[in-house]
């Protein structure tokens, strides 16, 4: 999690340029997280909440506040299905869900948790956990950056189909169970 009112990204540890400045709170007034992939010293390597997907960068250590994240997520697109993985590579959650449609399909690639939502209002649940990847399709959806989530829907006859605008539609229930075991910086794979 960002310390100050914004994090300076390089493109390698000890650059002095700095390539971008991310700031605290995000554009949508969240506070700025990020997920380590790699240290050397006192840099830190993460992957960035931005476009492309999978854009990464590297940041001083002291910038932030590092957390350890015990569980990942896994999900697998053709199963229609989200996985949580504890530690020792088991199993703890495992649920059907809805997924992008073929007009607006959910992402391939590696992410993480980067907003942390309870209760965000109609029509997306009892929780929204958001994910640092993107549509490859929509640059906007709803006002905001064509970002995707894990989400609450109210309609339990949605899952297991390609419905959505590349979004993860669960189970109410589901959705507020999966936020008890994924807390900010909670690695995420999309897969095939």
């Amino acid at each position: 999690m960002a310390k100050g009112e914004s994090v300076a990204v390089h493109s390698a540890p000890g650059d002095p340029v700095v390539s971008m400045k991310l700031s605290n709170p995000t554009i949508e007034r969240m506070l700025l997280a990020m997920m380590v992939v790699d240290r050397q010293g006192d840099w830190l390597q993460v992957r960035l909440p931005m476009r492309p997907n999978g854009a990464m960068g590297w940041i001083e250590a002291r910038e932030v506040d590092v957390s350890p994240v015990d569980n990942r997520i896994v999900i697998a697109l053709g199963e229609r299905r989200v996985r949580v993985l504890d530690a020792q590579q088991q199993v703890i959650f495992d649920t059907n869900v809805a997924i992008g449609k073929p007009a607006t399909p959910t992402p391939l690639g590696r992410f993480y948790i980067d907003v942390w939502l309870p209760n965000p209002g109609s029509p997306y649940g009892k929780f929204l956990l958001s994910i640092s990847g993107f549509s490859d399709v929509l640059k906007t959806f709803a006002g905001g950056r064509g970002q995707i989530a894990l989400h609450g829907w109210s309609d339990p006859g949605a899952m297991g189909k390609n419905v959505s605008n590349g979004c993860i539609r669960m189970r109410n229930d589901d959705i507020v169970r999966l936020s008890q075991l994924a807390p900010l910086g909670t690695p995420v794979e999309i897969i095939a």
